[in-house]
């Protein structure tokens, strides 16, 4: 069961289980590219890389022996409206992550020198990952066209080249405040741990704003009216992209959830046997997002396919939901499955310290599976009637733009009018 404390400002909240062998230590920073102009995007990732080459300096460059020698592992990640830090490991490191997780708060200590170190590690990610040609960046930049969400989180080689140390400390200064950031702790935590950390708190130079970031996104001017908007790249080969505009204020808490189980959780999910089963199937692999903040966001997937096969996998796709909006689904499996999926994180450490977090700090929902029993299976298919229509849909496709056809792609899309 969770509990909360407050020291120095930043609540600290606490779901501990003895029975574990491991812990996980995490510090939630609100900030990213959704608050930043789009000039600045990808700071919150370079701030995030800063902050590891400062950690190493701060141990005269013994961070990860020292790491092993605890037996943790130290590790951060950047999404568009948050960052995290985290340490995880064994019972007995846990004291030496308090150290660890108060020198991520200190101020940054780099050298122009140190910096650019890590801009040529930053400016690595972004070459290899290639935000431009990725059919995820593409469908996302199309979905969030016009705002800061828009924006791929490892930023753009010239943004990252032109920040320099006193912007990073800056932007460090005015974000990883006291209201501006929460801690979590899962795992095999002792009572006297959580004092050491709370101890520890007390300790740090943590400013308090009065002006947290809420994680509200900014809503793009064709919103809910997208009319089957269509994208197209050039590619040697055929990827696809479909999302659905979702406004999270018109349902009740978990329907998403239980959509996204519904759609694209486990072979038996209504996608997958659209697509990937029988004798010739479209596509051998579908990966599947639900991005959401609290006024809005998307459910979209992707997927490679051939390029005589992307009409067939459009009409598939069209005949799926149309499925799941008559409601021919068994809804009691549903649920077992999205009930599996969260006892199976609540026995990690991390993952239950991030769904945690996540969902019910950042999100302000209900963490636990409670909400999916308030839940009717007439929920789900007034939701997906009105979620998987032509005017939430934005769909885009990588392959020879000279052979697509863009008027064939909507004409197969208007059956969900």
């Amino acid at each position: 069961m969770e509990t909360s404390y407050r020291s120095n400002g930043v609540d600290v909240f606490v779901d501990t289980d003895g029975g574990m062998h491991t812990f996980c230590l995490s510090a939630y920073i609100l900030s990213g590219n959704m608050y930043e102009e789009s000039k600045l995007a990808g700071l919150p990732h370079l701030f995030e890389h800063a902050v590891f080459s400062s950690l190493y300096k701060k141990t005269d460059g013994q961070i990860y022996r020292l790491a092993d020698k605890y037996g943790v592992q130290i590790n951060a990640a950047t999404y568009k409206e948050f960052t995290t830090f985290y340490v995880k490991g064994l019972p007995e490191g846990f004291d030496f992550a308090c150290s660890v997780m108060a020198m991520m708060f200190d101020p940054l200590d780099v050298t122009p020198n140190d910096l650019t170190v890590e801009r040529e590690r930053v400016k690595a990610e972004i070459k290899e990952d290639d935000d431009k040609n990725n059919i995820d960046c593409i469908l996302s930049k199309a979905v969030w066209e016009g705002t800061p969400l828009e924006n791929p989180v490892a930023g753009s080689l010239s943004i990252v080249s032109g920040t320099g140390v006193k912007r990073l400390e800056r932007y460090r200064a005015e974000n990883v405040t006291a209201d501006n950031t929460f801690i979590y702790v899962t795992g095999c935590v002792t009572d006297t741990g959580i004092e050491k950390l709370l101890e520890t708190l007390d300790r740090l130079p943590l400013e308090k704003t009065g002006a947290p970031h809420g994680n509200i996104a900014p809503v793009p001017a064709d919103f809910e009216k997208r009319n089957v908007k269509t994208v197209l790249k050039q590619s040697d080969y055929t990827c696809a992209g479909i999302s659905f505009d979702i406004d999270f204020t018109r349902y009740k808490d978990g329907v998403a959830g239980l959509l996204s189980t519904l759609l694209f959780d486990g072979e038996n999910s209504a996608m997958y046997g659209a697509l990937s089963y029988g004798a010739y199937p479209l596509v051998y692999s579908i990966d599947d997002s639900l991005e959401q903040y609290n006024n809005v966001g998307k459910i979209s997937f992707t997927y490679e396919t051939s390029g005589k096969s992307l009409y067939d996998s459009f009409e598939c796709t069209a005949k799926a939901l149309l499925s799941v909006r008559r409601g021919e689904f068994d809804f009691s499996s549903v649920v077992t499955g999205k009930r599996l999926n969260t006892a199976l994180w609540l026995d990690d450490p991390e993952a239950c310290n991030f769904n945690k977090a996540y969902t019910g700090h950042i999100l302000k929902k209900d963490a636990t599976d409670e909400k999916y029993g308030k839940l009717t299976k007439d929920d789900i298919i007034k939701a997906a009637n009105e979620i998987f229509k032509p005017s939430n849909l934005t769909v885009a496709v990588k392959g020879d733009k000279k052979k697509i056809n863009v008027d064939r792609i909507k004409e197969i899309f208007k059956s969900l009018e």
